[in-house]
């Protein structure tokens, strides 16, 4: 079991092989899925056939303090379904972004059991992370790239693909390369050390490439992190430092508004693709604040959010023509949950992360990494989402379920 989880964390970016499978009981009916959903379908299966025959109900009990919030988002994406407009649409995404990813958190809480197991599903993803970042790196080379000299690597063959996609996925990847790196240095032999170097450099490289600010920022904030829980005990005795540091947080933040604020004095020609992108940013999030304000209870249902935009905004200036393209989510995490699932899913989701997050501060090492690497996805959906997508959602919860194994095993890290 250990193995095909390794291969199904390795081949996260697999839904992008779709397909459909007939159903002969149900009049022949196609069911559209991916490679992705198949391996995780058999991973449950078999889970649940071992745990059966092996009478073993303990992993329900690590995550026991999950179960009400993960009951309410399962509920409020039902209650999306039901609501959306295109109801077929809406099921294929409550199955891509909560069933699917939900499954993956109950077959990695059940089977993992061993430190081994934590490295080498660690290991899987970042070796993932690696082959995107490979293939986006040679398409740069081969001049395979996007008008604005962007890559997409395997996410090219996406409908309406981003080099936004890129970055997501490598991002958080990035970030526990250094983190897992950092704290087992001293355990690791130097050619495995040497492993960890290059994957961080090539991963680096690639988001370089997209030329996304967003996950630069979420990346540099990771490793800030990092560096600062690492040479804490100096830190502490140090007072320039603990004076510094504040200010250093500050300055950052100030960079960060002035480097996303808008501009509308500038036109696209004037103000360059960054410009541009704030623009429209800031646009999408006020009017998806207009549609909140009538839909705040239940959303708008799955699939339903870029209809409203344009509905909205059908006779606003530039609106058609300029910024409804770009409105596929609102491009923040919170609000896009919050849109598509209503209130009762964004409680859900911070309820979640509120334990997760009690769970890794109070946990070992690896436990405080994975919580930086969650703290760079949250940094990271300010101004995009880190979730709303079959990968992203599964490495969300792939290492919510990490720290579930941590918390409740006698993982160490000494070999």
């Amino acid at each position: 079991m250990i193995y095909l989880i390794a291969f199904i964390i390795f081949a996260l970016p697999s839904y992008l092989i779709k397909f459909s499978i007939s159903v002969p009981l149900a009049g022949g009916v196609s069911i559209p899925t991916t490679f992705l959903e198949v391996l995780i379908y058999i991973a449950t299966i078999l889970t649940v056939i071992f745990s059966i025959k092996n009478k073993d109900i303990k992993p329900y009990l690590k995550a026991k303090k999950y179960f009400i919030p993960i009951i309410l988002f399962i509920l409020a994406g039902l209650i999306s379904i039901f609501i959306s407009a295109d109801k077929i649409s809406a099921l294929g995404l409550f199955k891509a972004y909560i069933v699917d990813p939900i499954l993956l958190f109950f077959v990695i809480i059940f089977n993992i059991k061993s430190k081994k197991d934590i490295n080498l599903i660690i290991n899987s993803l970042i070796l993932s992370g690696v082959v995107v970042a490979i293939y986006a790196i040679y398409q740069r080379v081969a001049g395979d790239i996007t008008s604005d000299v962007r890559v997409l690597s395997f996410y090219k063959f996406w409908p309406n693909a981003s080099a936004n996609y890129v970055g997501l996925y490598l991002a958080p990847i990035l970030v526990l390369i250094a983190g897992y790196r950092s704290i087992r240095e001293k355990l690791f032999k130097k050619n495995t050390l040497i492993f960890y170097d290059i994957s961080f450099f090539v991963c680096l490289i690639a988001i370089y490439l997209t030329g996304s600010r967003a996950a630069a920022a979420s990346v540099a904030l990771g490793l800030l992190l990092i560096i600062f829980v690492k040479y804490w005990n100096y830190i502490n005795k140090n007072l320039w430092l603990k004076i510094l540091i504040p200010i250093l947080i500050v300055a950052g933040l100030l960079f960060s508004y002035n480097a996303l604020r808008p501009d509308f004095s500038l036109n696209e020609t004037d103000g360059s693709r960054i410009t541009s992108s704030n623009n429209i940013r800031w646009e999408i999030y006020k009017t998806t604040s207009e549609i909140l304000k009538s839909n705040w209870l239940f959303g708008v249902g799955f699939g339903s959010y870029q209809d409203h935009f344009k509905n909205l905004t059908q006779g606003r200036i530039n609106y058609p023509e300029y910024i409804a393209p770009y409105a596929l989510t609102p491009h923040n995490l919170f609000l896009n949950i919050w849109v598509n699932l209503g209130l009762l899913g964004i409680l859900a989701f911070i309820w979640i992360l509120y334990i997760y997050f009690r769970q890794s501060v109070r946990g070992k090492e690896l436990s405080i990494v994975l919580g930086i690497v969650m703290i760079s996805i949250i940094a990271y959906g300010v101004i995009d989402t880190p979730y709303w997508k079959n990968d992203l959602s599964a490495v969300f919860w792939l290492i919510v379920g990490l720290v579930v194994v941590l918390k409740n095993s006698k993982y160490i890290l000494e070999e």
